[in-house]
């Protein structure tokens, strides 16, 4: 199955160490909620994306041991960004997002289900960090 489902997708807070450089380089922290048949629990990952274009594309490919609840594939869209002034207050940029996520299959590998969601974002995101948190 290969249906497409809406994910919520929440920007938490903007990691204060990410404010010192432009909005290609900041970062924030999303939360990634379960889908309406609750394959996923609820999951906090801190994303980056290589902001050098307008389109963004990372694969979260940590490995089941590290996030044994999903796997996630995302692609953003810049849409617009300025840098932040001197007193590091970013503008908004908004990006889209399409959201690969689900639990993984009996053999480890990367769900079918693809969920969409378009958002708009205070930060655009940055690269990637190790895995979501673990429960």
């Amino acid at each position: 199955d290969d249906a497409t489902v809406e994910t919520s997708i929440i920007e938490e807070n903007v990691d204060s160490k990410c404010k010192l450089g432009r909005c290609f380089n900041s970062c924030c922290m999303l939360n990634l909620k379960s889908d309406p048949n609750g394959e996923l629990e609820p999951q906090f990952f801190r994303l980056y994306l290589a902001a050098t274009s307008k389109d963004i594309r990372t694969k979260y490919a940590a490995s089941r041991e590290q996030n044994p609840c999903g796997y996630l594939e995302m692609l953003c869209k810049k849409i617009d960004c300025e840098p932040p002034s001197f007193s590091y207050e970013f503008k908004d940029v908004a990006f889209v997002t399409i959201v690969k996520l689900g639990p993984w299959t009996a053999s480890g590998s990367a769900p079918s289900k693809k969920h969409s969601k378009y958002v708009a974002s205070l930060s655009l995101i940055a690269g990637i960090e190790e895995h979501g948190k673990q429960h």
